[in-house]
C-alpha cells in the first residue's frame, strides 16, 4: 500500500502555497495565448529524474542530491500534496477550488524531502520542497521578488496566522534566488518557512524550507548546497 505524502508540518502544505498561486490571485485560468488553454506544464517541462539520492531536471539544467536518511517522496506522493493541499486551503470555498483546480496544469512539483518518514511522531518535520510554475504569459512577473509578492500575500490571507520576517537574496547552485521567510505560531513553538524564487526560462522555479530552529535550518541548508545548474 502507498504511503500517502506528508505536509511538511501543521501549516498548510508549502507546495501548494507556491504552486498555483499566480492563477489564483489574478483570477485567471489559462496562461499563454488569450482564448487558449495552454499545453500542460508537467508536459512541457517534466517531472525530472528521481535515481536514487540524486535528483535531475534538464529543463532547468538542475541537480540535486537528497540527504541520506531523508524520506524522499515520489512522483505521485508529491502531486497528490498539491491536490491536497489545495483542499486545504480553499475549504468551503467553491470559486478558489475551482481557480485552484485550473493552476495544477501550470504547475510541476519537482521534488521533496523530509527528514522523517510521514507519520513519524515529531512536531515538524524539517523538509526542502521544489516546485515550478509556468509564468510566461504573465508579463509582471520578471523576478523572484515579483513572484514572492505574489507568495506572501496568499500567505497573509491564510486563516493560519503567517507573519512575514524577511525578504532577501541569496545564491543557489552559482544562480541568484530571491527570498522571503514567513513565521507561524504553532501552538508554543514558531514554525519557519523559508521561500526561494528565481526565473528560469518561461518558469518560476522554487524552493520551500520548514523548520523550527538553528539545527534545521542549517539541515535543510545542507540540502540546498547540493543543488547545482548546468
Amino acid at each position: 500500500m502507498k504511503t500517502r505524502p506528508v505536509f511538511p508540518s501543521a501549516s498548510l502544505p508549502a507546495l501548494l502555497l507556491l504552486g498555483g498561486l499566480l492563477l489564483s490571485l489574478n483570477g485567471c485560468n489559462n496562461v499563454g495565448i488569450p482564448g487558449r488553454a495552454a499545453p500542460s506544464a508537467a508536459k512541457e517541462i517534466g517531472y525530472g529524474e528521481q535515481k536514487g539520492r540524486g535528483y535531475t531536471n534538464a529543463y532547468f539544467g538542475m541537480s540535486a542530491e537528497m540527504p541520506e536518511g531523508w524520506y524522499i517522496q515520489d512522483k505521485e506522493q508529491n502531486q497528490e500534496l498539491l491536490e491536497l493541499g489545495g483542499e486545504a486551503l480553499a475549504g468551503d470555498d467553491a470559486n478558489m477550488k475551482r481557480m485552484l483546480k485550473a493552476t495544477e496544469l501550470q504547475t510541476v512539483p519537482l521534488f521533496a524531502t523530509f527528514e522523517h518518514p510521514p507519520g513519524a511522531p515529531v512536531p515538524v518535520n524539517n523538509s526542502v520542497i521544489s516546485v515550478a510554475e509556468r509564468v510566461g504569459g504573465l508579463p509582471g512577473i520578471n523576478s523572484g521578488q515579483d513572484y514572492l509578492y505574489h507568495a506572501k500575500q496568499l500567505l497573509l490571507q491564510a486563516s493560519v496566522g503567517y507573519k512575514e520576517v524577511d525578504q532577501g537574496t541569496t545564491t543557489i547552485g552559482g544562480r541568484s534566488f530571491d527570498t522571503l521567510t514567513m513565521h507561524l505560531d504553532n501552538g508554543g513553538s514558531t514554525i519557519i518557512q523559508d521561500y526561494y524564487s528565481a526565473i528560469v526560462r518561461d518558469y518560476a522555479l522554487c524552493f520551500v524550507t520548514t523548520y523550527v530552529d538553528d539545527e534545521g535550518k542549517a539541515k535543510c541548508q545542507q540540502v540546498l548546497e547540493t543543488v547545482a545548474f548546468d
